[in-house]
């Protein structure tokens, strides 16, 4: 007490009275005896209430993927009856919804986050009526991209598939996130490839799924990751199987098409076409001669006199001509 007449006392340290209503009672002894003096009702409540969270979290197991973000997100869990529940994201505060057992809900819009594949750190506080409160942390999970390539310049080498490389199949190649399955077409057929651990993918395409001819064919790789998501990715591969425009067209021994004595003095000249950028190589008698081919693929090649066959036989000309994918074509004419 002081000189003035006031008291008090402290509780502290093992004497604090534990969490509870208490009543309070004094008494006071002086020079005139003793006074009960019954004191206010006090509550204590040190102890911080409970919180944790149910669903919508990296915790709980849940992902938002491509086909939910539009939804945005929503958060629950469980905390004190009559507290209040606060969830921060990306620096914004967000107050929950609390219902009276005390099951708490926040729905985040999606323009709280970006599209990708990360963890949006959160905090949740709860507060009792008390101005105790608890803080947990968790995370949400965004996942919204899978991914998907073709190898298309590495098909059969070169990106180009020539008639030998069409007749034991096409091997396609590309990547994708590890786990996804990948579905490929090409030219009306449909295959799943095979996608190792890595994520590297590979299907072939058989000679009767491949057409013959020339003209780019679009390849379309659909990749789905392990969430759901899909990812599409196009490319193009060359198909070339033929030597297009490949003929013979001079004829040996003038209009007779036979080569006389006069005739073989002065050589043969032999001429055709071929497509562009191919080489063409004619053989005579056992005589080879790579023609001279120009930028229209006109083609032409010369025997000497001296190389020419003599007597009376009939003698084969082979001319093969070879293009930039490597097919090869061959044509023959007969030389009496």
């Amino acid at each position: 007490t002081g000189s003035d007449g006031t008291w008090e006392v402290v509780f502290e340290g093992p004497n604090f009275p534990p969490d509870g209503e208490y009543e309070v009672d004094v008494k006071v002894t002086g020079t005139d005896g003793e006074t009960d003096l019954d004191g206010p009702t006090v509550i204590i409540d040190t102890t911080p209430p409970p919180v944790a969270i149910t669903s919508g979290t990296t915790a709980t197991g849940d992902i938002i993927t491509d086909s939910e973000f539009d939804g945005g997100a929503t958060i629950t869990g469980t905390t004190e009856i009559g507290a209040s529940v606060v969830l921060i994201a990306g620096g914004v505060s967000h107050v929950a919804e609390v219902d009276a057992q005390g099951n708490w809900s926040v729905t985040l819009t999606s323009s709280t986050f970006e599209r990708g594949e990360y963890i949006e750190n959160i905090t949740v506080i709860a507060t009792d009526s008390f101005n105790n409160s608890t803080t947990i942390n968790d995370g949400i999970e965004i996942d919204t991209v899978s991914g998907v390539t073709i190898n298309t310049t590495t098909i059969e080498t070169d990106g180009i598939i020539n008639a030998e490389e069409r007749t034991d199949g096409v091997q396609i190649t590309g990547t994708t996130d590890v786990g996804s399955s990948v579905l490929v077409e090409m030219n009306g057929y449909t295959r799943t490839a095979f996608v190792d651990s890595e994520g590297n993918w590979s299907v072939t395409f058989s000679a009767i799924e491949i057409p013959v001819g020339e003209r780019n064919m679009t390849i379309n790789a659909t990749a789905t990751d392990e969430v759901g998501n899909e990812s599409n990715v196009s490319g193009e591969v060359r198909l070339d199987t033929w030597v297009r425009n490949f003929d013979i067209t001079s004829q040996a021994g003038g209009t007779d098409g036979i080569v006389n004595a006069e005739e073989a003095m002065q050589g043969m000249i032999v001429t055709g076409t071929t497509e562009p950028g191919a080489s063409v190589l004619v053989a005579l008698d056992g005589v080879s001669r790579t023609a001279s081919v120009d930028s229209n693929g006109n083609w032409t090649v010369s025997f000497s006199a001296n190389e020419m066959p003599s007597g009376e036989q009939t003698v084969t000309l082979t001319a093969s001509s070879t293009d930039l994918a490597g097919n090869t074509a061959v044509e023959t004419r007969d030389v009496i």
